[in-house]
C-alpha cells in the first residue's frame, strides 16, 4: 500500500455499547490496521454504554464526546477529526471482514480519481440473515432506489474539495442514501468491490428499521432537495444511459436510420449499438430483418411489445410483425409456421422462471 494513503475507521457510537466490543475487534483484526479508530459518542446516555467508553484505552482508539446531534451529525464530526487520507465508516453495531479496509483502499490507490470504494454487505439477523446487498453506484437507480451502501471508504481531500457533507436535516434516516445521490452526481469516479467485506447487523434498534416508518416523508425531502435530477426529461435521459431497458443493435451503416426510426415510437427508454457482450445491461433487446421491416411497425409497437413482456415475465419473446415467406428467415429459424416469418421481435435476455 501507498504509504502516504492513511486510514482513518470512525465509529458513530449512541447507546450501542453492547455491540462495541465486536466492532472494535474486527477493526483489530484488520489486515491493514488504521492509523486511528475515533469513536464519535452522540450524547448517549445508557450505563453501560458510558461504561464501556469510558474503559476503553486500546492504542490508537480515542473517543469524541458530543450532544446528540444524529447520525448525520456524527459522519461529520468524524469528517473534520480524521487524520487519514481515507476515511471509513463503521456503525457501532456492525463488524469488518479482516481484509475489508486493505481491499478498499487498494482500489483507491489503484485510481487516484476516485473519491470513493464500496464493498458488498452480508446481512447478520433478521429475516435476511446471511443474504449479500452488492453495491450499486450506477447514477440513476441511486436517484430511484435506496442501495445504501454501508462499508464505504471515502477520499477525505476529495470529499473536502467538493463539501460533500452529510444532510444534517435528515436525522430520521436515508441520509446515506441521499449523501450517495449527491456522492455520484459530483462526476467523480466510484470504485465497486461486488463481494461483501462488511457484516450489517440487522435489529429492532438499527437505523435503517427505524427509517422505513417515515419513507414517504424522507423520500419527499430527497426529492424536493434535488429536484432538477427528478424531471421527467431528466430521469429519462440518465435512464437511457446508465439503465436502459431495450437494447437496439445495429451496424453504423445503418445506425442513422435506426435512430431517425425509433425516434419516432411512443417508447424511449433504449440504447442503440450496444454489443452483445453488454445484452446483460438491459432486460429486453430488439431484433429485426432491416429497415424495410420496422418501417411497417406502427410508432406504439415497441412501447405494446414491452408492455406484454413486463405482463408475463416467463415469456421469452414477442413478435411485433410478420410476413409471409415460402422459406425460412434466419430470424424467425424457430419458427413453427414457415408461411409467417417475424420481422421483428423483442427478446428477453433472461428468462425469468
Amino acid at each position: 500500500m501507498d504509504a502516504r494513503a492513511e486510514i482513518s475507521v470512525i465509529i458513530p457510537c449512541f447507546n450501542y455499547g453492547g455491540f462495541l466490543k465486536e466492532s472494535l475487534s474486527s477493526v483489530s483484526a484488520q489486515t491493514l490496521n488504521p492509523i486511528e479508530t475515533l469513536i464519535i459518542d452522540d450524547g448517549s446516555n445508557d450505563p453501560e454504554t458510558l461504561r464501556i467508553l469510558s474503559e476503553i484505552s486500546d492504542p490508537g482508539v480515542s473517543v469524541i464526546r458530543q450532544e446528540n446531534r444524529g447520525l448525520p451529525g456524527v459522519r461529520n464530526t468524524g469528517l473534520r477529526h480524521a487524520m487519514g487520507d481515507y476515511v471509513y465508516f463503521l456503525d457501532a453495531d456492525d463488524i469488518l471482514f479482516p481484509f475489508c479496509l486493505e481491499k478498499l483502499a487498494e482500489m483507491l490507490n489503484s485510481n487516484p480519481d476516485a473519491i470513493a470504494a464500496c464493498s458488498g454487505v452480508q446481512i447478520l439477523g433478521g429475516r435476511q440473515n446471511g443474504m449479500t446487498w452488492l453495491p450499486s453506484y450506477d447514477p440513476y437507480l441511486i436517484l430511484v432506489r435506496n442501495l445504501w451502501a454501508a462499508g464505504m471508504m471515502l477520499r477525505k481531500r476529495a470529499l473536502e474539495e467538493e463539501s460533500l457533507w452529510y444532510d444534517e436535516s435528515m436525522r430520521q434516516g436515508y441520509e446515506d442514501w441521499e449523501f450517495n445521490i449527491r456522492l455520484t452526481r459530483s462526476g467523480h469516479q466510484i470504485e465497486v468491490i461486488p463481494q461483501a467485506l462488511y457484516f450489517y447487523r440487522v435489529h429492532a434498534r438499527s437505523m435503517l428499521a427505524g427509517s422505513r416508518t417515515q419513507h414517504a416523508a424522507i423520500i419527499s425531502h430527497i426529492r424536493d432537495k434535488h429536484r432538477d435530477a427528478y424531471t421527467g426529461q431528466a430521469m429519462i435521459e440518465l435512464k437511457r444511459g446508465h439503465a436502459p431497458a431495450l437494447r437496439v443493435s445495429c451496424t453504423s451503416q445503418v445506425g442513422n436510420e435506426i435512430s431517425q426510426w425509433i425516434a419516432t415510437q411512443t417508447f424511449s427508454d433504449y440504447i442503440i449499438g450496444a454489443s452483445h457482450t453488454e445484452v446483460a445491461r438491459t432486460p429486453y433487446y430488439l431484433v429485426h430483418a432491416g429497415m424495410a421491416a420496422l418501417l411497417r411497425l406502427p410508432s406504439e409497437a415497441l412501447e405494446t411489445g414491452l408492455l406484454s413482456m413486463e405482463a408475463n415475465l416467463a415469456q421469452s419473446g414477442c413478435i411485433l410483425g410478420i410476413r409471409t415467406c415460402s422459406s425460412p428467415l434466419a430470424l424467425g429459424s424457430s419458427w413453427k409456421d414457415q408461411r409467417y416469418q417475424p420481422v421483428a421481435m423483442i427478446m428477453r435476455s433472461q428468462v425469468v422462471s
